[in-house]
């Protein structure tokens, strides 16, 4: 999922360039202002308030037939709505908006859709159907000399097979990722693989102690670029390892802060964790 850090001026930048646009009956302006105020919104965790910005630019490219925007629009609603946990709109979001894409031959925007649409279909369990995807992804932005998109479609290979129980090349694909991401200096993308290197090392090789390192390692990055959820992820599946390892203490203080993260963010992952504190015996 491609991401972008919006800080609360350029939000209010965009706010005030749509009520501008609206003003002077620019259409395409309104609709470009909506998008990044949505998007901006989906990027802190506001889900709900982002597909409702980003729906309102999507009706108006829709309108004004610009069919490049309309695809970008319905890609970045896709992710919003997968963030959601609405999985079944997320995949009829990225199909259109690859079908778009590859009607307008747009080579990014389909390498884009392909790889969206890939991690919907994983999160539906459609593993197979998750790997053509990846590995379309893959082909054309190698062909396109995209490392940045070709890291992330081998990072999302690795995560597949990792649903898959394979081990070796689960990590062989994000090493690769990983390897792209820190040479290009992406440090969102770096803290992700590393994030799931340490999944699957505690998930597949019940290696807690490398599991550890790699998730120290990603929280760093998540808290130096302000990834909120990112940081909220990673300090639960710390606090899950270690209180599992016995260091229970130190692992019910990671999950509450990880709750705290969840709840000011309006993540849906809050309910888990809560409930994960609930069974640890710790009480609200």
């Amino acid at each position: 999922m491609e991401e972008m850090k919006i800080s609360a001026e350029e939000r209010t930048r965009s706010r005030h360039a749509r009520y501008y646009c609206r003003e002077i009956r620019d259409l395409r302006g309104e609709a470009d202002a909506l998008l990044n105020m949505g998007f901006a919104h989906a990027t802190i965790g506001d889900d709900r308030r982002g597909i409702e910005l980003m729906k309102q630019a999507l009706a108006i490219y829709c309108r004004i037939k610009e069919q490049s925007l309309e695809g970008t629009a319905l890609n970045n609603v896709g992710q919003a709505l997968l963030n959601e946990g609405n999985i079944k709109a997320a995949i009829r979001a990225h199909r259109k908006s690859m079908r778009i894409a590859r009607r307008g031959g747009d080579l990014i925007g389909e390498g884009g859709a392909l790889g969206n649409l890939g991690i919907a279909y994983a999160r539906s369990g459609k593993i197979s159907k998750a790997i053509r995807s990846f590995e379309q992804a893959l082909e054309i932005h190698q062909e396109i000399g995209y490392p940045r998109r070709a890291g992330v479609a081998l990072g999302n290979l690795g995560n597949a097979y990792r649903m898959l129980g394979d081990a070796g090349t689960t990590i062989e694909y994000l090493e690769k990722a990983l390897e792209i991401a820190r040479e290009i200096g992406d440090r969102d993308n770096e803290a992700m693989w590393l994030f799931n290197l340490g999944n699957t090392y505690n998930d597949l090789l019940v290696e807690e102690g490398k599991a550890i390192a790699l998730y120290e390692q990603a929280l760093v990055i998540y808290q130096e670029v302000g990834d909120r959820r990112g940081e909220g992820t990673t300090l639960g599946n710390m606090g899950n390892v270690l209180y599992h390892a016995g260091e229970k203490e130190n692992g019910i203080g990671m999950m509450d802060e990880a709750l705290r993260i969840f709840d000011a963010i309006g993540s849906p992952q809050a309910e888990n964790a809560r409930k994960l504190l609930w069974e640890w015996g710790v009480q609200e």
